[in-house]
């Protein structure tokens, strides 16, 4: 878990192929959602919940992880968006 640690970017995250579940929920994280697709395949389950994602752009690079089951974005700005 990464929850509630002000982290603004997932550049510097290492390699973590077997990942299955990841908690990114109430940071600042805005973009850069692609490079969870190249260190992370495996994942089944992310929360985003809390960031600052406002943009359905941003969250396409995620169509990338092949075995993503569970996406959860509550609390982000993309929700206010009235296709979403």
């Amino acid at each position: 878990s990464m929850a509630n640690v002000e982290l603004t970017s997932l550049a510097r995250l290492p390699t973590l192929s077997k990942l299955r579940k990841l908690e990114l929920s109430d940071n600042i994280i805005s973009g850069g959602l692609e490079v969870l697709a190249e260190k992370c395949p495996n994942l089944t389950y992310l929360n985003l919940s809390g960031n600052k994602i406002k943009d359905l752009s941003t969250v396409e690079a995620l169509q990338n992880l092949k075995n993503l089951k569970s996406l959860d974005l509550f609390n982000c700005e993309i929700t206010n968006l009235e296709d979403y």
